[in-house]
């Protein structure tokens, strides 16, 4: 993972955890993680390994797939390079669709 990967991953923890109601410290007592090695994953300092991501999501009570749902956290740019990227893919209705959707968007 790249810095900005780990980062992203690290506010993705933190915004589980705390949506669970967990603490740190509870945190590493169901997943076995120690709270330091929370607290620097969760600061983006450190790599975790597979196994230590399978505990957490065990603990959190969420997918492998929910875990790594952080996209919301990109930035603008990443956005609108991603919403270029799904158009191109997009059937002529569905790309009409899109248009008035975003256009609605737009105005309002």
């Amino acid at each position: 993972m790249n810095d900005n990967s780990l980062v992203l991953l690290g506010k993705r923890i933190r915004e589980l955890r705390v949506k669970h109601g967990l603490s740190q410290e509870k945190l590493s007592e169901l997943s076995g993680v120690s709270s330091r090695h929370i607290s620097e994953m969760e600061r983006g300092e450190s790599n975790p390994s597979f196994q230590v991501m399978e505990q957490l999501t065990f603990a959190l009570g969420v997918s492998m797939k929910e875990f790594f749902d952080f996209e919301h956290h990109a930035d603008d740019e990443a956005i609108r390079d991603e919403l270029c990227r799904m158009l191109v893919g997009f059937s002529r209705p569905n790309l009409q669709l899109a248009y008035k959707l975003l256009r609605e968007l737009s105005d309002g």
